[in-house]
């Protein structure tokens, strides 16, 4: 298998035709129009609609299944006083869901109960004696965020207690219809759909979309309607916290949210801005969510309690808010520090199984808030399906990491007589299982994985846009390349090809980037390569790299830079 640093660059096949049709159409250049070809984005119409995202191009909230039902029952508990619960889940997306539903209500003048489960006592997903505890306080019904498709046994024991259930939820379906009230996932709508993108956020906003649109018919607003644009920089935090596609609707929530975020004027979203050290009114790309403001909000739920950041983002007072963001602080400093014990424990165990397809590494040590983000730096580093465990007795809790071509909730399936508990997406799982079955499903999991084993799958690959002269890259150029923003998941970055280019002045910056100057026969660009300073001294004096152009800003002076992302001599 390829060593890791070896990637193959994939170059997308250019279609003229097509290229030519989208670039006179939309008035824009062809090689705009082939990035859009390589998004899946084929028509004059489904580009105009990735091209000008606008509100109003979202889709009735009706369209979701079962909404229907699910509004009808939250306006029947309105107009009856009841009290409602919402159930969220620990991480950045069932906290932002949370705390969108928990503003809504308050906004009506209704205050919910709101319950987040502890990651580490009850484990993801909907816990019967959770649902018990609610009902004897009062509650008769449970709206979950971002949880509870496979919560069956806890749902059925709901309706037994006579608590009904409406789930809003994203994760994949399993083999049983839910016995929920109502069931509001986008992965019922057939596949490919617009919607099933959706992250567990995006649903919680539609349910208020048709619950709002329900309320305005029946004349049941005492005050002014709630203002749900105003929340769309929650919904922007959950999607790119959770690592949805920011294409189809997303990307509408998304880019809107993003203007949101700027200006919020939630208390906590201005704390939450200033302990990461983003300037307030700065526009905000979705890297200063993923990178910044997510592991934040992720913290509390990971090493401490997840309860903190849903108060810092639904407090109403600055001080507060500020208290409660130092204290979210604290904590991702503590989680970066034991992540990073953790994961030098993980390595070292890896490299000693670097001729597996698999990783599978566990410790009585290691914290279970931890733990996913060991897998993922682990399949980062090596490329390899990776699943990280934390034994705690008899049992083991963990989080898998898959690369592309693998759907690990696929691989999980062949284990799950070995499995108490497994559930995710493509690309990212949980599982729950006895810790005396770990070598047993170790080797289950690699005799899996050896079996789709090829070369061309356990080698990274970049796939690039385009193949470009430097001329064709100019200020007009990087102005048009920031309508096909924000970047992030199915939406990258525009990644580019220069062939047989001259490397010149390479040298090691901050001990580990290398900077050079690259040059054809009439341009030269500046250019840096993170983390690449251990390819100094370069073998030749010419190379192809594949690159992403962006602006370089230093002291006011603004250049045209190429950030390489390899480079091959």
């Amino acid at each position: 298998m390829s060593e890791p640093h070896q990637k193959s660059w994939w170059l997308y096949p250019k279609q003229p035709d097509l290229q030519k049709k989208l670039s006179e159409s939309l008035n824009i250049s062809p090689v705009i129009a082939q990035i859009l070809i390589n998004r899946g984005i084929d028509s004059v119409e489904t580009a105009q609609f990735f091209l000008s995202p606008s509100l109003k191009n979202l889709p009735n909230p009706f369209f979701l299944p079962n909404m229907e039902k699910g509004v009808e029952r939250i306006v029947e508990a309105i107009k009856r006083n009841e009290t409602i619960a919402i159930y969220g889940d620990y991480d950045v997306d069932g906290l932002t869901s949370a705390a969108l539903l928990n503003l809504f209500f308050k906004e009506m003048g209704i205050t919910p109960l709101v319950y987040i489960p502890d990651r580490i006592k009850e484990g993801y997903g909907l816990q019967a004696a959770a649902l018990e505890n609610l009902k004897k306080r009062g509650t008769s019904l449970v709206i979950t965020a971002d949880c509870g498709t496979k919560s069956h046994d806890a749902i059925k024991r709901a309706g037994e207690i006579g608590l009904d259930v409406i789930v809003t939820d994203h994760h994949e379906l399993d083999a049983q219809a839910s016995p929920a009230f109502a069931f509001v996932n986008p992965q019922l709508l057939s596949k490919g759909s617009l919607g099933q993108e959706l992250a567990g956020v995006g649903v919680a906003f539609f349910l208020l979309l048709a619950l709002r649109q329900k309320l305005r018919e029946q004349n049941l607003f005492k005050t002014l309607e709630p203002n749900l644009k105003q929340h769309l920089d929650l919904v922007a935090m959950g999607t790119i916290g959770d690592m949805a596609p920011l294409t189809g609707i997303n990307r509408i929530l998304v880019s809107f949210g993003l203007k949101e975020l700027a200006q919020s004027k939630k208390p906590g979203i201005i704390a939450l801005k200033e302990a990461a050290k983003l300037k307030e009114g700065k526009t905000l790309v979705p890297s200063d969510i993923g990178f910044k403001l997510a592991p934040r909000i992720n913290a509390g739920g990971r090493i401490s309690q997840a309860q903190l950041g849903l108060d810092l983002l639904c407090c109403d007072d600055l001080e507060r808010a500020r208290k409660l963001a130092t204290i979210l602080e604290q904590c991702n400093q503590d989680r970066q520090g034991m992540q990073e014990r953790h994961l030098r424990q993980a390595l070292e165990m890896a490299s000693q199984k670097e001729t597996r397809f698999s990783f599978v590494v566990a410790s009585k040590d290691w914290h279970p808030g931890i733990v996913g983000l060991v897998a993922s730096k682990l399949t980062e580093n090596f490329y390899r399906p990776s699943i990280a465990l934390s034994i705690e007795g008899e049992w083991a809790r963990g989080s898998g990491r898959s690369i592309s071509g693998i759907h690990i909730v696929e691989i999980l399936e062949g284990c799950k007589d070995l499995l108490e508990q497994f559930g995710g997406h493509t690309a990212a799982a949980g599982l729950t299982l006895r810790t005396e079955k770990i070598p047993e499903f170790e080797e289950r999991f690699e005799t899996l994985l050896s079996q789709k084993a090829s070369q061309e799958l356990y080698t990274p690959s970049i796939k690039v846009d385009y193949e470009l002269k430097l001329a064709e890259i100019s200020e007009r150029f990087l102005t048009e390349l920031q309508t096909l923003q924000p970047f992030g998941i199915k939406n990258p970055e525009p990644v580019f090809l220069g062939r047989a280019l001259s490397l010149k002045e390479a040298k090691v910056v901050a001990e580990k980037h290398l900077k050079l100057k690259v040059a054809d026969d009439q341009n030269q660009l500046e250019a840096i390569a993170f983390n690449m300073g251990n390819r100094h001294p370069l073998a030749k004096e010419r190379g192809d790299l594949v690159f992403i152009p962006q602006w370089n800003t230093y002291q006011e002076m603004r250049v045209i830079q190429l950030k390489i992302k390899d480079l091959k001599c």
